[in-house]
């Protein structure tokens, strides 16, 4: 089948096999019910209505609001992951419930780095610091778990997870 020209709303259309409206939007087929009823035109212009807010979101230049550009060497790990989340806002498109999965999954992995490392200038940031920061915390949770065992065998007590929270019971 033909692509649409840019701009133009995908077609409502017959689905021969099965008599049903179909509706193609990137690349999903939306079926809408017995084809020419008013419940399927009604989940058509619904679908279309979603599908023209998000080619308006799509449009409106990423560079309004934005502070003027910095030079490479002055840029830090903050505004380097805050500039790749605002690029996968505009790259990932939303489910049909409006959720963006993928930004939401980058914004979690991000967010160990941006607490640990936010600061420091980008040039200077690469894989090793990622390798020595979870070196350091396997290192601390090992630790951790070797002297909570001496404690268990040696019949001491235990910190309970009230405690090791902070949350002290009286």
């Amino acid at each position: 089948m033909a692509r649409n020209r840019k701009g133009t709303p995908p077609r409502y259309r017959l689905h021969r096999p099965t008599g049903q409206a179909v509706v193609t939007i990137y690349g999903h087929d939306e079926y809408l019910g017995r084809y020419g009823s008013p419940a399927s035109h009604q989940k058509y212009e619904c679908l279309i209505k979603a599908w023209r807010k998000r080619q308006e979101q799509d449009s409106t230049t990423p560079s309004e609001g934005q502070p003027t550009p910095m030079s490479l060497e002055e840029l830090t790990v903050n505004e380097v992951s805050l500039a790749y989340i605002r690029h996968a806002k505009a790259y990932y498109k939303p489910t049909l419930e409006g959720e963006q999965k993928e930004v939401d999954c980058i914004r979690d992995a991000l967010k160990l780095v941006r607490h640990l490392h936010g600061r420091t200038l980008a040039v200077e940031f690469g894989p090793k610091a990622l390798y020595y920061e979870l070196a350091g915390i396997v290192l601390a949770v090992a630790s951790l778990v070797l002297l909570m065992r001496f404690a268990s065998v040696n019949g001491m007590s235990t910190p309970t997870d009230e405690v090791v929270l902070g949350r002290e019971m009286a």
